[in-house]
């Protein structure tokens, strides 16, 4: 189609009634409105491509962000152990766990003796 025909389309004849053009014009007109309607939803389709693309690409990036965190957590803890005072216990060293395990122990011993010792009392 030429040039003409689609500015034709486009300015003071596209104001015209469909109902006057000749079957030709009508179909020039339908062809020509279903193209500005496919360019339309392929732009559409495009941004949203762009936009996914884009929430996807800032997904990584704080996905990446919060690895480098906990790298630099863990990294930090371990640079950290040794450096620890005197008087801090450190929870993750074998005596601590073992304490744990100990006063775990006489817990549930009490649980289940001192109800006894209160009831039968002789």
């Amino acid at each position: 189609m030429s040039e003409s025909k689609n500015s034709q389309f486009g300015g003071a004849g596209a104001n015209q009634d469909f109902k006057t053009l000749s079957d030709q014009q009508k179909k020039e007109r339908m062809d020509y409105l279903w193209r500005k309607a496919r360019r339309y939803t392929n732009k559409l389709r495009f941004q949203a491509r762009l936009q996914k693309m884009a929430e996807s690409n800032l997904k990584e990036m704080m996905i990446d962000d919060i690895n480098e965190d906990a790298n630099e957590e863990v990294q930090q803890a371990e640079s950290n152990q040794g450096k620890l005072k005197w008087y801090l216990i450190d929870k993750e060293r074998t005596p601590c766990k073992v304490w744990d395990f100990v006063i775990t122990l006489i817990i549930m011993y009490n649980l289940f003796v001192t109800p006894f010792i209160l009831v039968f009392a002789d």
